[in-house]
């Protein structure tokens, strides 16, 4: 296993499928990985929010689906 640390801005991501998550999120941690199956990976996350945003907002970006939240989140 690998630690990786992917870091983008607004600029960098905007015109591709990640655009909207910078516009949620300044980073996201992947903690770990959950299962991996035929609809996609569960993956759990630790989000750094851009204010007034939050896991609710996530879900607006088409290919992520918040399962649940956790205490602890920023």
């Amino acid at each position: 296993m690998r630690e990786i640390h992917l870091r983008w801005t607004a600029q960098t991501v905007a015109n591709s499928e990640y655009a909207p998550i910078a516009k949620i999120a300044h980073s996201l941690e992947v903690v770990g990985h959950l299962d991996i199956g035929e609809k996609g990976i569960r993956q759990l996350i630790f989000p750094h929010f851009c204010e007034g945003k939050g896991p609710s907002d996530l879900n607006e970006v088409p290919f992520l689906n918040v399962e649940s939240e956790l205490d602890g989140g920023q």
